[in-house]
């Protein structure tokens, strides 16, 4: 029979220490996978419990960002949308505050018909005493020149836009009336009538009655000719507008029919010259501009943007009639040898309309 081992009191087989001991230590490593399945478990359940709630509370979380980005111009304040503007214009270039907006008219593109009527006359007479004896030889010249004047400048750009509704854009958007093309057209019709008296000689016969104290009657009539129109421009002091102002010249008196006329002496003169000495009288073409703004052939725009602004709605803006009446006497000082009286007059009017073509618009917003 087997062996058993001391003090084993069953009459079981005996077993070895080391077997004992693997049984032993079988019997613990199962006791404590048991308890570490337990423990996983446990662990697991508290897991997927916390992954759940973090599951839940991400949604929650979505679902009320969307009702606050639906509700945000309801909950916003002002200032909030005040700085939601300012951003939205910084983006366009307006940096914040007043807006030009984009597509706002400022210029147009128009069509310039002008018509015109101007009238120089002149009376010039003068006196030398004891010329002849006790006889007096005087002369006296007479000028009336007429012009009907009809000119188109096809293409000049004007404003529309006040500085007040442009505000700080109109540093770069307020533009000066400015004609792009020629003039067409110009003068219709100029006529000269010149007549007056003087004796037919100088230094010849000095008796009584002699030939130069004698007076001759002589006259001359004919037509003028004139250059194109054109355009130009003068900054006016005098006047409140913030640009320079545009000058229509509608011609310049270039030639005559006939070129030349006779007086009595058998000396000749020029019309043209005529007029020049008639005109000299009066204020010169610069000064016209600046202080009457307009002359006998032309004149110097002063539209108001408020009135150019009717563009934007109207296909054709009448233009202010420019009118201009003004006298002046040219005599020269008398003496105890001589006298002289002498009156030169103008009187002149302007008028036309604009056609417009097209409007400039702004390309992007600016700040006022």
């Amino acid at each position: 029979m087997p062996r058993s081992w001391p003090g084993h009191a069953s009459g079981l087989p005996a077993c070895s220490p080391r077997a004992e001991t693997e049984r032993a230590t079988r019997s613990l490593d199962k006791t404590a996978r048991r308890r570490y399945i337990r423990l996983m478990f446990r662990a697991g359940t508290a897991a997927a419990s916390r992954i759940s709630t973090r599951r839940v509370l991400i949604v929650l979380a979505i679902g009320m960002s969307g009702v606050a980005i639906a509700a945000g111009p309801m909950l916003v304040g002002p200032a909030h949308a005040a700085r939601q503007t300012r951003r939205a214009g910084r983006k366009d270039g307006s940096r914040g505050g007043k807006i030009l907006p984009k597509g706002t008219p400022y210029a147009a593109e128009v069509s310039m018909k002008v018509v015109g009527e101007s009238t120089i006359k002149y009376d010039d007479e003068s006196t030398t005493f004891g010329v002849c004896l006790d006889e007096s030889s005087t002369s006296r010249e007479l000028g009336t020149f007429k012009f009907e004047w009809e000119a188109t400048f096809p293409h000049v750009t004007v404003p529309v836009a006040t500085r007040a509704t442009l505000g700080r854009a109109a540093k770069r958007l307020s533009i000066p009336v400015t004609a792009t093309s020629k003039g067409k057209g110009g003068l219709r019709q100029g006529t000269f009538y010149i007549r007056g008296s003087a004796p037919a000689t100088s230094g010849g016969q000095q008796g009584p009655g002699g030939s130069d104290c004698k007076p001759v009657h002589f006259s001359s009539e004919g037509s003028f000719k004139a250059s194109k129109p054109y355009f130009g421009s003068i900054n006016l002091g005098d006047l409140d507008t913030g640009r320079k102002n545009g000058i229509f010249i509608l011609g310049d008196v270039i030639g005559s029919t006939p070129r030349t006329f006779k007086y009595p002496d058998g000396s000749n003169d020029y019309p043209v010259d005529e007029l020049n000495t008639a005109l000299s009288y009066l204020p010169k073409q610069g000064e016209i501009t600046l202080k009457k703004r307009v002359g006998y052939n032309g004149f110097v725009e002063t539209f108001l943007p408020s009135e150019l602004a009717k563009l934007v709605r109207e296909p054709v803006v009448g233009m202010p009639d420019m009118e201009r009446s003004s006298s002046l006497d040219c005599s020269l000082p008398s003496s105890d040898q001589a006298s002289d009286s002498c009156m030169v007059s103008l009187d002149t009017t302007f008028g036309g309309s604009l056609f417009k073509k097209f409007l400039y618009r702004t390309k992007r917003a600016y700040r006022k």
